[in-house]
């Protein structure tokens, strides 16, 4: 692959849960599982949606993007990582922001 091609891989989306796809992943251990196959077929970064595991809806909480930043971290700790803070269902900067306040390190570039 050239190394000016740039490809986003988004596993979960906002919208599809286990009824609509048995195959989209929810779970932790899902969502980096399915980012682990898709690094080694040559992704180049990734934008999650973290998702509650019980009712399948998306979820702003940092525990959960804690665990999702973690577990990729642990078998690529330079993929380019988008974190999507679900602004259609939570319009509260407070919650919006909380994915921010994870134990994990991240790049903020700007001023």
């Amino acid at each position: 692959m050239s190394d000016k091609l740039i490809i986003n891989f988004t596993p979960t989306g906002m919208i599809p849960t286990k009824k609509m796809t048995p195959n989209v992943p929810i779970s932790v251990s899902e969502i980096v599982e399915d980012v682990h196959r898709a690094t080694e077929a040559g992704i180049t970064m990734v934008h999650l949606h973290a998702r509650d595991e019980v009712t399948e809806e998306p979820s702003y909480k940092k525990e959960i993007y804690s665990e999702i930043i973690s577990g990729i971290r642990k078998f690529d700790p330079f993929l380019v990582i988008c974190v999507s803070l679900s602004g259609r269902n939570f319009k509260d900067l407070e919650q919006r922001a909380d994915a921010f306040r994870t134990t994990c390190r991240c790049l903020v570039f700007g001023r």
